[in-house]
């Protein structure tokens, strides 16, 4: 997906995305330790990428975490544990961090979220993308499988990941180029479906035997 496209779709969901330090970004990684089970170090943050929140009505409600800089904490946890690849840190970027509160991840926010990471993503002009999550985030999972990753370790969450301890974790690159476009277009078709599902719901749509038809509406991409 090209970059003036997303910039373009980001612009015109008018969702509040602000680059977060001081205080906003202690708020950041607080909550997200609480919902993702991750709190990054605030040094590791500030001196090798980035973080980013999306806002509702001025209340902070997800965001994510980008850094451009090795060693990673993905690689080095990987390189602590003998396991090999043949990525080098020069050539990606890492993700972490990836939350939105519950009750926004069926409306527009998800989709602004990750239209703003691919966006920043992109930016970078890396070639690669490497991220560690918690197996049990089953929405993430589904998500990051339409990039059709290339999975460097699954299983026992390692010590320095970008997971919690005692959690199942699964660390996997993605090819850019290939597929963020794949996984942004999962999310934006995601909440679409969940968009036509409500309207279809606030009009109570008599079923074929005239009793009121009942529509499940499906949890969010970022469900736990």
């Amino acid at each position: 997906m090209h970059k003036l496209l997303l910039k373009a779709l980001l612009n015109t969901s008018k969702c509040e995305v602000k680059f977060l330090h001081g205080v906003d970004l202690e708020k950041f990684l607080d909550r997200g330790q609480i919902v993702d089970g991750v709190r990054y170090p605030t040094g590791y943050i500030s001196e090798q990428g980035e973080a980013w929140g999306i806002y509702h009505q001025g209340a902070l409600i997800g965001g994510y975490v980008v850094a451009v800089k090795g060693p990673f904490r993905t690689t080095t946890g990987l390189r602590a544990h003998g396991i090999k690849h043949y990525y080098r840190d020069e050539e990606m970027i890492e993700l972490g961090g990836v939350w939105v509160e519950k009750e926004f991840r069926q409306k527009k926010y998800t989709t602004c979220l990750w239209l703003h990471m691919v966006s920043r993503i992109k930016d970078h002009n890396r070639p690669f993308v490497i991220y560690g999550y918690n197996l049990q985030r089953s929405g993430l999972q589904k998500l990051y499988a339409a990039g059709k990753p290339d999975v460097l370790f699954r299983g026992q969450s390692l010590g320095n990941s970008s997971v919690k301890t005692h959690s199942t974790a699964s660390i996997e690159v993605v090819n850019v180029r290939k597929a963020l476009s794949a996984m942004i277009l999962k999310s934006i078709g995601r909440a679409f479906t969940i968009f036509l599902v409500k309207s279809r719901e606030s009009r109570s749509l008599p079923a074929k035997d005239g009793a009121v038809e009942t529509i499940e509406v499906n949890r969010g991409i970022l469900s736990e």
